[in-house]
């Protein structure tokens, strides 16, 4: 892909470009968390309503929300009966994908928080001239 000089010249390459899979929603309609949070939570417990009280929602809630986050990927997460739920082969390298991304945003949360507080990193060693600094 050619490099853009201008805003214009940014849209006009950006239309240009093939589009995107379906898994790549997440990055053009944005998931929100909330949805991500349940499909690992229905995973979990292989039942929306144990799903749901885990959550501190209703059921209709979680339910609706995974069938919305279904058809945005595309896919089914999730095969449903009488007795519950249980992951489709898509639906368990998803969860097993978002589980571990929320797992990363957790620890850079916690990171990011750390460091604020002085509470991580170490002084490097002085140079001459310079002021020692966390690294």
């Amino acid at each position: 892909m050619a490099i853009a000089t201008n805003a214009a010249e940014t849209h006009r390459l950006t239309e240009a470009e093939p589009k995107q899979s379906p898994c790549c929603a997440i990055l053009r309609n944005r998931i929100s968390m909330a949805s991500l949070i349940q499909a690992i939570a229905v995973a979990e417990h292989l039942n929306f309503h144990h799903a749901a009280k885990a959550l501190g929602t209703s059921q209709s809630s979680v339910s609706a929300r995974i069938k919305a986050l279904e058809d945005e990927l595309g896919i089914p997460l999730f095969e449903r009966n009488t007795r519950g739920v249980r992951l489709t082969e898509a639906g368990r390298h998803f969860v097993e994908r978002v589980t571990a991304g929320v797992d990363q945003l957790e620890n850079a949360v916690k990171s990011a928080s750390l460091a604020a507080s002085g509470e991580c990193g170490e002084l490097a060693p002085e140079r001459p001239g310079h002021a020692p600094s966390l690294s």
